[in-house]
């Protein structure tokens, strides 16, 4: 077995929470988690709370929830396995080192793949992936939240990064 292969999949209570936010954000409507949360018998809002719109609460309450109920966890991470079944293949088969170097090629605008690639590194165990992961949704962000990305000193860092994880 390779030293850097995956011996579990972590399930989304075992997640940081930045990762909670960027998988429940990038995978589910607003709408799907409130009728998963309203199967786990929570009393979802589906109006605004005060200042805080209804899509906004419940994105909320399902990362709360998905701390605090174990069975709610577990249902969202078999369904997250389920419908990632194939990113999550895609991830397990690559070293650490070749992983971080994919998070950097790997096109960021088509939102089903992204979702899965997002989850399949959340929840991979092996040591150096969330450092990877952290690398990926900053680099989402960026793509998000600005007009490109690739930048030269985005390169140099994925570059040291990936050279950290380097047998």
């Amino acid at each position: 077995m390779l030293e850097d292969q995956a011996q579990t999949r972590k399930s989304i209570h075992e997640i940081d929470c930045l990762a909670v936010d960027a998988v429940l954000a990038v995978s589910f409507d607003w709408r799907e988690l409130a009728n998963r949360l309203s199967a786990s018998h929570k009393k979802v809002p589906h109006t605004n709370v005060g200042n805080v719109p209804a899509p906004l609460a419940v994105h909320r309450m399902a990362h709360a929830v998905s701390h605090a109920d174990l069975g709610f966890a577990q249902s969202l991470t078999r369904m997250l396995n389920l419908r990632y079944q194939a990113q999550i293949q895609e991830v397990e088969k690559m070293r650490v080192g070749s992983l971080c170097r994919f998070a950097n090629q790997v096109k960021v605008d088509k939102p089903q793949k992204l979702a899965g690639l997002i989850w399949a590194t959340a929840s991979d165990s092996r040591p150096g992936a969330e450092k990877i992961l952290r690398y990926f949704l900053h680099r989402c962000l960026t793509h998000f939240f600005s007009s490109g990305f690739g930048s030269e000193g985005e390169t140099q860092t994925l570059a040291e990064l990936a050279h950290l994880f380097e047998r």
